[in-house]
């Protein structure tokens, strides 16, 4: 599926993604990681991730996603929201 080329639709898709249960950050981080992998086309690939850092349900943990994104030469950006950040 291509990205929707306009910000309205951007933000209506966005919008539309539902939100339940824990916190799988860690496998979040791993499936965006994947997705640059196997369909990402701009050489300056990153996964950016905007997270309180809590994980209760990862089966991914960092140290595979740090494996993962290096092998394939993929950044990661965090950037800690909310009020209470858990920062490692």
């Amino acid at each position: 599926m291509s990205p929707p080329a306009d910000p309205p639709t951007l933000h209506a898709a966005v919008d539309a993604l539902p939100a339940s249960g824990g916190t799988g950050v860690w496998d979040g981080i791993y499936a965006g990681v994947n997705e640059l992998i196997n369909n990402g086309i701009n050489q300056c690939r990153g996964v950016i991730a905007l997270t309180d850092g809590g994980d209760a349900s990862s089966t991914q943990t960092p140290s595979d996603i740090i494996s993962l994104a290096n092998r394939h030469r993929i950044r990661v950006f965090t950037i800690g929201l909310g009020s209470s950040i858990n920062a490692t």
